[in-house]
């Protein structure tokens, strides 16, 4: 079985940016767990022991193919995982990309590991 999730020098860098998980706390007026999380401070949650986490990790290239399939939209993929990235040509016969993060050109304190991507 392949790994999923963020490997160690994925979460080195999430310590470096505000990332898309952090919306929520700052939205709240909770900057002290963003700081707390970048400064490693306070350990990021390991979610993979939880099974929805995982099945949504496995099925996210037959989800986006879905959507792409009922909207008639071209959804570009992004994975690092082999499986996944195998799953996407299977179900689209298109190539996966592998570099997941993007960085804000305007802010490049701010990032996100991309799922897809639609224009």
């Amino acid at each position: 079985m392949n790994a999923l999730g963020l490997s160690p020098e994925q979460l080195a860098e999430r310590r470096t940016r505000l990332h898309a998980g952090d919306a929520s706390n700052i939205m709240s007026g909770n900057y002290r767990a963003v700081y707390r999380r970048i400064k490693g401070i306070d350990p990021e949650d390991d979610l993979s022991g939880e099974f929805r986490v995982q099945l949504g990790s496995y099925t996210e290239p037959f989800n986006l193919a879905w959507t792409m399939r009922q909207t008639g939209r071209p959804i570009e993929y992004f994975s690092a995982n082999t499986l996944c990235q195998n799953a996407w040509f299977l179900l689209t016969g298109g190539a996966c990309n592998i570099d997941e993060l993007a960085v804000c050109k305007r802010h490049p304190f701010m990032a996100a590991n991309l799922d897809g991507m639609t224009t």
